[in-house]
């Protein structure tokens, strides 16, 4: 083999390899993580809870079609008991559509299981998701927060 085509097939197999590194990690499991208050609150709520606060953790395991979330919901110091609470698409400071059920009425240490689409966890590899948990006192979401990923 001429040096060229060393080199040439040398760059291949490491592109190769490194397409594959890729799309193994790009398939792993992924962990989501949040931390929720008040002031994150879109529109801001009515009734004021600023001790209020709680922690959303997930991961995201590959499926044949997509991926399952496994989470858990932690809060504390609402001002009453938690009604609902939803995953819902949007970047922060903007309001979004609801598209994961969490639970209802909620409890802390809630945990469960649901799917995302590859195009949910786009979303939130992208930072557009947010964890929201609601009140009777505050309807619309008492605290709320962004999901990264970790």
């Amino acid at each position: 083999m001429t040096p060229k085509k060393v080199l040439v097939v040398g760059w291949m197999a490491a592109c190769v390899l490194a397409w594959s590194g890729l799309a193994a990690a790009a398939a792993g499991t992924i962990s989501l993580k949040g931390r929720l208050g008040p002031s994150q609150e879109v529109p801001r709520q009515t009734v004021r809870t600023p001790n209020a606060s709680g922690a959303f953790t997930g991961t995201l395991k590959p499926t044949a079609k997509g991926y399952r979330l496994s989470w858990r919901l932690t809060f504390t110091r609402l001002s009453g008991k938690a009604t609902s609470a939803y995953v819902h698409q949007g970047k922060p400071g903007t309001h979004g559509a609801a598209f994961v059920f969490l639970c209802a009425p909620c409890t802390t240490g809630a945990h469960g299981s649901s799917f995302f689409s590859p195009s949910e966890v786009a979303l939130a590899r992208q930072g557009r998701l947010y964890v929201n948990i609601r009140t009777a006192k505050n309807p619309a979401g008492e605290i709320r927060g962004q999901v990264t990923v970790s």
